[in-house]
């Protein structure tokens, strides 16, 4: 198990791709243990030292699970696309809501600082989260354990 910060993580086998578990003492917890997990996947997040980068990411979903997998993809996406290494995560809201179809929300954050390939340790690319294998259990009053699959 790897332990960034409060973040706890370990990567599992997997024929072609790789397999994350994410441990959290809350789910908002271990959605931030997730996204440490596929990120440390590309770099160093313990060598992330300040969050004065900051992307918000809001989601809809009809299960948890579907919000765990925008709230990922999203992070993915913005390392790629504004090149922001990623290293704290703090959501504001993850609850169930009645609004219509959808009845999950997620309002959070990512933050960080400008990705740089050398004190970053750049180490593989993630192509993306896939949808195979996600699973978001609840072991205990106060655990929650989320899988998930990462295409490299």
């Amino acid at each position: 198990m790897i332990c960034i910060r409060d973040y706890c993580f370990e990567y599992l086998d997997h024929t072609a791709d790789v397999m994350i578990k994410a441990y959290g003492r809350n789910l908002k917890h271990a959605f931030y243990s997730a996204a440490a997990g596929m990120l440390h996947l590309i770099y160093d997040v313990d060598k992330v030292e300040s969050d004065s980068e900051k992307i918000e990411i809001e989601s809809y979903g009809d299960y948890a699970s579907e919000v765990l997998y925008d709230w990922l993809s999203n992070i993915l996406a913005q390392f790629y696309i504004k090149k922001i290494a990623f290293g704290f995560f703090k959501i504001k809201n993850l609850r169930r809501i009645k609004n219509g179809k959808k009845q999950w929300y997620l309002k959070g954050y990512a933050m960080g600082e400008p990705y740089s390939m050398e004190k970053h340790n750049f180490k593989k690319e993630v192509k993306a989260v896939t949808w195979h294998g996600l699973d978001i259990k609840r072991e205990g009053r106060a655990k929650y354990v989320i899988e998930f699959i990462v295409d490299i």
